[in-house]
């Protein structure tokens, strides 16, 4: 029943058009007085109990080939990447443009990465499923929120040694900027259930990160919001 509900609610925003200003503010067509209705961005932390990941290790070089079917690899040197998947009920997404919003579908699929140059930086890119009518079928690509975090090769390796040992969990947190309704940003908390918006078929900065890996019995509760 729950899922049926968000989908009529899905169905029902995305028929609300919006009117975006210069500042990258977006108005409901119908309530352009309405203050409180204005949806804004801010940067936000979403948290995870991760429950789906994997460690990623490998490497590349080109080899010689002998036939005309000839297809470049890469001269990769041995890369580890930490490769989770990230889901939470109590932060649902969606994505705004002017035509309207609508949930996203797709969890999301982040690579953490080390660098090499002392920095930190990362992204997250929704990738939308074709228009309507737009050539594909059965065999276009389905909708992505994909993003890629990249942190010190010590913080990474520190983090990826201990995901090894048995028994260790994983929880990350990223902030971003995501938009909400100005009397959502004012009265949402921690504990309640939010709904949280991105430009649809855009990239946005990653602007912070938490990860911890937890050894341990687990508490009751589920995921962590």
């Amino acid at each position: 029943m729950a899922c049926f509900e968000q989908q009529i609610r899905g169905s029902e925003m995305a028929k609300t058009p919006y009117i975006e200003s210069a500042d990258g503010v977006f108005v409901e067509s119908a309530e352009v007085v309405n203050i409180a209705g204005r949806m804004t961005p801010r940067e936000t932390a979403i948290s995870f109990d991760v429950d789906d990941w994997v460690i990623v290790e490998g490497t590349g070089a080109p080899i010689g080939q002998s036939t005309k079917a000839y297809y470049p690899i890469p001269n990769r040197p041995p890369t580890s990447i930490l490769r989770c998947r990230l889901h939470n009920d109590e932060r649902r997404l969606h994505a705004l443009r002017t035509a309207g919003a609508a949930p996203i579908q797709a969890e999301l699929e982040l690579d953490i990465q080390a660098t090499q140059d002392g920095t930190s930086s990362g992204a997250v890119s929704h990738r939308p499923p074709p228009e309507a009518g737009a050539e594909g079928g059965a065999d276009a690509p389905a909708e992505r929120l994909c993003g890629r975090l990249l942190i010190t090769q010590d913080r990474f390796q520190f983090i990826v040694d201990r995901l090894k040992q048995p028994g260790a969990r994983l929880r990350l947190m990223i902030k971003l900027p995501l938009y909400k309704s100005a009397i959502a940003h004012a009265v949402d908390s921690e504990r309640m259930t939010q709904d949280l918006y991105l430009r649809y078929g855009e990239t946005v900065p990653l602007t912070g990160y938490s990860i911890e890996v937890l050894f341990g019995p687990m508490r009751d509760g589920g995921r962590t919001a």
